[in-house]
């Protein structure tokens, strides 16, 4: 299943990082599940309908900032649209 590329919203950001204090927190440490978040359109925007996101398995952390760097170089003109750095910003 592919999804477009989103971002969080404030309400999206204070929600993931509330969930991500929930998280940190248990004990034992509980591994945290954001596609609620990310699905949810009260949370969330769509910055991109051009680029599918499909979930990938990365044999390691390497593999899987060349798959990010390519998919976000693929899609530059939408993301200085919506005015975002992927470098800086919190809500990717």
């Amino acid at each position: 299943m592919t999804q477009p590329l989103r971002i969080f919203n404030e309400a999206g950001l204070q929600a993931f990082t509330a969930a991500y204090s929930r998280a940190r927190q248990s004990n034992p440490k509980q591994l945290m599940d954001v596609s609620n978040l990310l699905n949810d359109n009260n949370l969330t925007n769509v910055i991109s309908r051009n680029v599918d996101i499909e979930p990938v398995r990365f044999r390691n952390a390497f593999d899987c900032g060349q798959h990010l760097y390519r998919l976000l170089e693929s899609i530059q003109s939408d993301l200085r649209a919506h005015n975002i750095d992927p470098l800086t910003s919190k809500r990717l």
